[in-house]
């Protein structure tokens, strides 16, 4: 479906629903590589996925359409992070990372300077798990704890946009990747404010028990119970 009507707008020459289809097909083919069990099979839907990503970023550039430019930027950034998955060396996956975190930082930007604070809260939750990815790939320490420590602003500032916002389901996933920044940077042996991490916990606690979010509830309870017995420090 979503191809014919690539085909003909490309035919039409209607450039801006053009690049609305290719930005679609783009998570159609991403969809279907998450079907596939080799990696072969998900790199060849992954490279169509980008291809359309792509094209649908060049033509929003081109006509100044500064919103759907940003929408296609973070599409894109999520297209090279699951390519950066398929990669087996530390330098593969740096490669794609590096472009996903040059892709969302730009989305930042222009969500930041149009004021679209809602799409802004989600692409900083994008950039807390590209900065995380490229940790893990990071090749000494130093390196490793400067990305978890934007890692963690970056989701930070995700918290407070999505509770100004008072979108519930939204910040309850912010709030569960915010604790998992904290206990990563702990893990490397960052001093952990532990009043603060309770305070994360029990809002996020008591949005999972609203929500009747049950696996991110016991996600928290756990952790919450670990950090006060001691096993978190």
């Amino acid at each position: 479906a979503v191809e014919e009507s690539v085909a003909i707008y490309r035919e039409l020459g209607l450039r801006g629903d053009l690049a609305s289809s290719r930005n679609n097909a783009s998570n159609r083919y991403a969809d279907l590589a998450g079907l596939e069990t080799t990696r072969e099979a998900r790199r060849k839907w992954l490279d169509l996925a980008i291809a359309a990503v792509e094209e649908s970023v060049a033509i929003r550039r081109e006509l100044g359409l500064r919103g759907d430019l940003a929408s296609s930027r973070n599409n894109a950034s999520n297209r090279y992070a699951d390519l950066a998955e398929l990669e087996t060396t530390r330098e593969g996956r740096r490669k794609w990372l590096d472009q996903a975190i040059a892709a969302v930082e730009e989305s930042v930007a222009i969500y930041r300077e149009l004021g679209l604070r809602g799409d802004l809260a989600s692409s900083l939750g994008s950039l807390c798990q590209c900065q995380r990815a490229l940790a893990e790939a990071a090749p000494d320490q130093a390196e490793v704890l400067a990305h978890l420590q934007r890692s963690r602003t970056a989701i930070d500032e995700a918290v407070t946009l999505f509770r100004e916002a008072g979108n519930n389901p939204y910040l309850l996933m912010a709030l569960r990747e915010a604790v998992v920044a904290r206990l990563l940077l702990a893990r490397v042996g960052l001093n952990l404010d532990r009043d603060e991490l309770l305070r994360l916990l029990d809002e996020g606690i008591s949005l999972a028990t609203s929500l009747e979010e049950n696996d991110k509830l016991a996600f928290l309870n756990d952790t919450k119970r670990r950090l006060l017995e001691g096993e978190v420090s």
